[in-house]
C-alpha cells in the first residue's frame, strides 16, 4: 500500500509505480488485462506524475525512433509511439518526417503508413489532420514513382510465407494509403 505524507511517495513505492506505468505505457486498459491495475491504482499516483512519466515515455519513443535505421525496430517504435495516444499529432508529424528522410523498404513505409492511418481514425487531436493527410499523400506518391523494395525479413519470415508480395499487390496497398 503507498505510504503518503503530503504528496511524497516512498521512494520504493513511486520505483514500483513508474515500472508498472512504464511496462504498460501508461495504458490502463492493458494494465488491467494482464490484472496489475488494481496494484497500480493502489498506489494513488497523480495525473501530474503520469502525466510526466508519460512525456519521458514519449521522449524516449522519439529519440529510438530518431537513432533506429533497422526498418523492423523502427516500425515497432513507431507503432509504441503511436499506440501512446498522447501528443499524437506530433507523433505523427515526427513520423512522417522520418518516412521523408529516410530510405526505408516499401512495404515497411506501407506497414507505418497504415498505422498512421489507423491512428488518425482514433485520434482526437483533429486541428492538424490536413497537415497529416498532406503528408500521407506525398509519401504515397512518393512510393507510387519508386522501385519497390521489401526487407528480405518479410519476404523469409514464417508468419508472412502466404502474403502476396507481387507488384500488383503492393501497388494495390500503396493506392489505398
Amino acid at each position: 500500500m503507498l505510504r503518503k505524507k503530503q504528496n511524497i511517495y516512498s521512494e520504493s513505492d513511486l520505483k514500483e509505480a513508474k515500472n508498472i506505468y512504464f511496462r504498460y505505457g501508461g495504458n490502463k486498459f492493458e494494465m488491467e488485462r494482464d490484472g496489475v491495475y488494481k496494484k497500480y491504482n493502489n498506489y494513488g499516483i497523480t495525473k501530474r506524475q503520469e502525466g510526466k512519466w508519460k512525456d519521458e515515455i514519449f521522449e524516449d519513443y522519439k529519440s529510438k525512433i530518431e537513432k533506429e535505421y533497422d526498418n523492423l525496430k523502427l516500425e515497432n517504435n513507431i507503432h509504441g509511439i503511436l499506440m501512446l495516444e498522447y501528443r499524437t499529432t506530433e507523433a505523427i508529424n515526427i513520423v512522417i518526417d522520418i518516412l521523408n528522410r529516410r530510405d526505408i523498404d516499401t512495404f515497411s513505409s506501407i506497414l507505418i503508413c497504415e498505422e498512421i492511418k489507423k491512428t488518425l481514425k482514433y485520434t482526437h487531436e483533429n486541428n492538424n489532420c490536413d497537415n497529416v493527410k498532406s503528408g500521407l499523400y506525398q509519401i504515397k506518391n512518393k512510393l507510387l514513382n519508386e522501385k519497390i523494395t521489401i526487407d528480405s525479413r518479410y519476404l523469409n519470415a514464417s508468419f508472412m510465407r502466404d502474403y502476396d508480395f507481387s507488384e500488383c499487390s503492393i501497388r494495390n496497398r500503396i493506392l489505398n494509403i
